[in-house]
C-alpha cells in the first residue's frame, strides 16, 4: 500500500511539472506569434532584429518553380540466384527476379538531362523516367558514386530545366527545401 501511495505522489508531482513546463512554453510562444516577427540573436546588448517585410513567408513560389522540373525514376534490374543443393537435387532452375526500385531526379537542362542520385540508379540493366505521365527510356551519361550523383539522359527536348543558382549567394541559416518524387505521387 505504501508504494502505491509513493507511485500516486510522484506521479502528481510530475504531472504539476508537466503542466508548469507545458504554460512556461506556451507564454513563450505567444510572444513570439505577436505581429511585428522578431528574432532575438546573440547581439550585443541583445538588441531584437526585426525581419523585413519583404521575406517569404511560405514557399509556394519555390515549389512552382521547382516541381515543374522534378521527375520520376525507375531502376530496372534482374537478379539471378545462386543454385543451392536442394536445386540441384530437385533438378529445378532459380532463374532470375525482375527487381524494380524508384527514386527521383530533376531536369537540368531543356534538351533531356537529368541529375538523380548515384544510389538510384546503381546496377541498373535498363532505366526509365516518368515525366507528365510519360514513359521514356534513359541512358546513363555518368555517375560519382563519392558524391551520389549520376547524370541521365532522355530523347526529349523543350523540357523545363530547374533554374539554376549559386551557393555563393547563400548564407547560414537560408531556408531550403527539397523536392522530389520518389514514389510517383506527382511531388
Amino acid at each position: 500500500m505504501r508504494h502505491y501511495a509513493l507511485t500516486i505522489a510522484i506521479a502528481f508531482i510530475a504531472g504539476l511539472g508537466g503542466a508548469w513546463t507545458y504554460l512556461s512554453f506556451n507564454d513563450s510562444r505567444e510572444s513570439l506569434e505577436s505581429n511585428t516577427p522578431v528574432i532575438q540573436a546573440n547581439n550585443p546588448g541583445n538588441q531584437p532584429l526585426v525581419l523585413p517585410e519583404d521575406m517569404p513567408d511560405d514557399f509556394v513560389s519555390a515549389s512552382t518553380t521547382s516541381t515543374q522540373s522534378v521527375v520520376y525514376i525507375k531502376n530496372i534490374s534482374e537478379q539471378s540466384y545462386s543454385r543451392s543443393y536442394l536445386d540441384w537435387f530437385f533438378d529445378r532452375d532459380p532463374g532470375a527476379q525482375t527487381r524494380i526500385s524508384s527514386g527521383s531526379g530533376v531536369i537540368f537542362t531543356q534538351d533531356g538531362f537529368i541529375v538523380t542520385n548515384n544510389h538510384v540508379v546503381q546496377g541498373a540493366n535498363r532505366l526509365e523516367v516518368v515525366y507528365n505521365k510519360k514513359n521514356y527510356d534513359a541512358e546513363l551519361v555518368g555517375t560519382d558514386p563519392s558524391t551520389d550523383l549520376a547524370v541521365l539522359k532522355i530523347n526529349e527536348s523543350g523540357l523545363p530545366g530547374i533554374p539554376l543558382g549559386s551557393s555563393k549567394n547563400l548564407q547560414v541559416g537560408e531556408w531550403v527545401i527539397a523536392v522530389g518524387n520518389p514514389f510517383n505521387l506527382t511531388s
